[in-house]
């Protein structure tokens, strides 16, 4: 079987986060597949929001790194 991945790369995107992670957990389902938030260090909710699904977050170091 395939396995999918999906990385939502987000930076403050408290407003959205939860649905977007909602739709990936969908669409990776039948795939046996997972989620990654890649966070760019959001300041508002964002990371608390995603911490609520069963997905990984990886976040930068360094707020240089964005791009």
């Amino acid at each position: 079987m395939v396995k999918v991945s999906i990385i939502i790369k987000a930076l403050n995107e408290e407003l959205k986060i939860a649905r977007a992670i909602e739709s990936a957990l969908e669409a990776v389902a039948p795939f046996n597949g997972e989620v990654v938030l890649a966070d760019s260090l959001s300041t508002d909710r964002t990371v608390a929001i995603a911490s609520a699904y069963p997905i990984r977050i990886v976040q930068l170091k360094n707020a240089e790194d964005r791009c």
